[in-house]
C-alpha cells in the first residue's frame, strides 16, 4: 500500500505586474514581479522580477490606454522597458521555471492588489501555471477595512518615480499585510456567524 504524499505547505505568491493598458486581450506586460512569502507574509523564499523590453513588440498608443502610458513614461518603466533585454518569450520561460520549482514543495496562494488582473496578464505568456484558486485581494481587504472605520491609508506618499512600479507595490502589500497578521494574532477570537450576529 502506498503512503500518502505529505501535504505541501501553504505559501503565498506575491503578484504584480505594470502594463501598457487594462485589457489583457490587446495590451501587454511591460513589468512582473512575483514574489513568494509564508502565510504571515512574514519569510520570503525568493521572487522573480522582469522588465520586457518593447523592441518587436506590437504595442500602441490608444485613447483606452494613453494614462497608463503617460503614467509610466512619469515613473521610468517606459525607459526602461526601451532598455530592457527580456523578450516576452524569455520571460515567460522565466517565470514559468520559478513558479514550478516552488511548486514542487509549496501550494501557492496568489496574493495582491486585485492578483486577478495580473494573473489574466500572466496567463497569456504561462496558460498553465500551478496556482491554488483561493485568492488574497489586498485591494478587497483594504476596502473592507475601511468600510470598519480602519485607517488604511499609506503612511507617506509614494513618490512619482517609484509610483506603480512592481517592487513598491509588492513592497506596499506585504508590509500591510504581515502587519494586519500580526495585530489580529494579538487578539485571536473565534467568530461563528449567527442570526444575531447578521
Amino acid at each position: 500500500m502506498m503512503s500518502e504524499e505529505k501535504a505541501k505547505e501553504d505559501m503565498l505568491l506575491w503578484v504584480d505586474v505594470e502594463t501598457t493598458g487594462l485589457d489583457p486581450d490587446h495590451d501587454r506586460i511591460l513589468e512582473v514581479e512575483l514574489r513568494c512569502t509564508d502565510m504571515k507574509g512574514v519569510l520570503c523564499v525568493g521572487g522573480f522580477h522582469r522588465v520586457i523590453g518593447l523592441a518587436e513588440r506590437n504595442v500602441s498608443i490608444t485613447d483606452e490606454n494613453f494614462k497608463a502610458w503617460r503614467m509610466h513614461c512619469a515613473n521610468g518603466l517606459l525607459e526602461d522597458a526601451f532598455d530592457a533585454g527580456y523578450t516576452e518569450a524569455a520571460t515567460a520561460n522565466g517565470l514559468e521555471e520559478y513558479v514550478d520549482s516552488l511548486a514542487q514543495s509549496f501550494t501557492l496562494h496568489p496574493a495582491g492588489s486585485n492578483p486577478q488582473f495580473g494573473l489574466d496578464f500572466i496567463g497569456r505568456l504561462c496558460p498553465n501555471l500551478p496556482l491554488h484558486h483561493h485568492r488574497i485581494d489586498m485591494a478587497t481587504i483594504r476596502d473592507s477595512l475601511e468600510a470598519a472605520g480602519w485607517d488604511v491609508k499609506p503612511e507617506g506618499e509614494t513618490p512619482i518615480t517609484s509610483a506603480h512600479r512592481t517592487s513598491t507595490c509588492l513592497d506596499r502589500d506585504i508590509h500591510q499585510y504581515a502587519r494586519l497578521i500580526r495585530r489580529l494574532s494579538e487578539y485571536p477570537a473565534r467568530y461563528i456567524a449567527t442570526k444575531e450576529a447578521m
